[in-house]
């Protein structure tokens, strides 16, 4: 059901290029990865792989995965060069363990049903000491207190695409117990209502 819902999610309702966050994501990645230059990075979630190939341009050996088939097949048309594979049906990513030196994930946690699986085929797939960034809506204690008092019903969308919503706290202890050491950091508005947050970090 995910994968057909994800279809016609990139058949209709693909993410906006315009996301006011997008770049400044990118920025903060790249600035992680200058030094270490990994040989190889992964693109979990790449959508119709715009934003991998933006890393690809600047010298890096990428590949992007994503559960949509239509998603894949469009970043496949435009961007040949590029190695895009699907994610399996059963929920592992087809590659092998310790494949890749870093690994980009831009808001798609949120989307997932099983959290654990996703983050365990993460640190699979990511070498020892390689180097991990993660990014979703930011849900702090109190940014979660005003939603609830003056836009709960719209910000918490049943039929939305959003099914995840992390704290803090509760994504350090998810990424934790896969053996990813993650740090913190929020971008997009100000404290405590902060847009979005960024998990990063190495695999121990």
């Amino acid at each position: 059901m995910s994968r057909e819902y994800y279809n016609t999610y990139w058949q209709h309702e693909a993410p906006p290029e315009n996301d006011p966050l997008s770049p400044i994501r990118l920025s903060l990645f790249l600035n992680h990865i200058q030094q270490s230059r990994p040989q190889s990075i992964l693109d979990i979630g790449c959508g119709d792989g715009a934003l991998t190939d933006r890393i690809g341009k600047l010298g890096f050996n990428i590949s992007g995965v994503d559960l949509s088939e239509t998603a894949i097949r469009k970043a496949q048309t435009s961007f040949p060069h590029i190695s895009f594979d699907l994610i399996r049906s059963n929920g592992t990513l087809p590659y092998a363990p310790g494949q890749f030196d870093a690994i980009f994930c831009a808001e798609v946690i949120e989307h997932v049903y099983d959290t654990e699986q996703f983050v365990t085929e993460i640190a699979r797939v990511l070498a020892p000491g390689g180097f991990f960034f993660i990014t979703t809506p930011f849900h702090g204690y109190v940014k979660n207190f005003i939603l609830a008092l003056i836009g709960f019903d719209k910000h918490f969308d049943v039929t939305g695409p959003h099914i995840r919503f992390f704290s803090d706290r509760a994504l350090h202890n998810l990424l934790r117990k896969r053996g990813l050491a993650p740090a913190f950091r929020h971008i997009g508005r100000f404290a405590p209502l902060w847009m979005d947050t960024i998990a990063f970090g190495v695999k121990l």
